[in-house]
C-alpha cells in the first residue's frame, strides 16, 4: 500500500551500540536523522506554496489561532484528534500520598506532560507497519557531502 502523503523520503543513520551492558553490544541498528526543524511560519510558507489560494500570512493566523486553540482545549480536559495524524493529550506526573486527605497539588503533581498518539485507524496507514509499507528510506551515507560519522556510539533504541 502506498502513502498519500508526500516526501522524498525518510533520511536515516546507521551506528553501533557500545554500551557495555547491552544484551545488543556490537549489534547495528539505524536512527532517523532529521535535517532541521519547520516552525509554524516555515509551515505556513509550504503551505502556501502547495496551490493554496490564501497567504502565507492567511496560513500563519489560521496556525497560530489552532495552536491556541489546542492548548486551551487540552487545558479544558478535551483530548484532540488532529485529523488522520492522531490525537494530542495531557498527563499528569504525580507522586504518592499515603492517604487521599494527605494528597494536595501543591505537594503531589509535579507536573504535566503533552502527549501524542498516532492514529490506529487502518484506512489513516499511520501504524508503524502500515506506514512503513509506504516509506522510502535514505541512508544518509549515500548522500553526496553528508559524511554519517562512521561508527556512532550512541545508545540503541532511541
Amino acid at each position: 500500500m502506498a502513502t498519500r502523503h508526500k516526501g522524498t523520503g525518510i533520511p536515516f543513520k546507521v551506528y553501533q551500540d557500545n554500551r557495555r551492558n547491552s544484551n545488543h553490544q556490537g549489534e547495528w541498528y539505524a536512527r532517523a536523522q532529521a535535517f532541521g526543524t519547520t516552525d509554524l511560519d516555515g509551515l505556513a510558507e509550504h503551505i502556501a506554496q502547495h496551490g493554496s489560494t490564501f497567504t502565507k500570512a492567511d496560513i500563519a493566523g489560521v496556525l497560530y489561532t489552532l495552536q491556541d486553540c489546542i492548548m486551551e482545549l487540552l487545558l479544558s480536559g478535551q483530548k484532540v484528534r488532529f485529523g488522520d495524524l492522531g490525537t494530542f493529550y495531557l498527563t499528569i506526573k504525580t507522586k504518592p500520598a499515603a492517604t487521599r486527605t494527605d494528597f494536595t497539588v501543591a505537594d503531589n503533581i509535579e507536573g504535566v506532560r503533552l502527549r501524542f498518539l498516532p492514529n490506529q485507524a487502518d484506512d489513516a496507514a499511520l501504524t508503524s507497519t502500515r506506514l512503513r509499507e509506504g516509506v522510502k528510506f535514505i541512508d544518509i551515507a549515500d548522500m553526496a557531502g553528508v559524511d554519517d560519522g562512521g561508527e556512532d556510539t550512541e545508545d540503541a533504541g532511541q
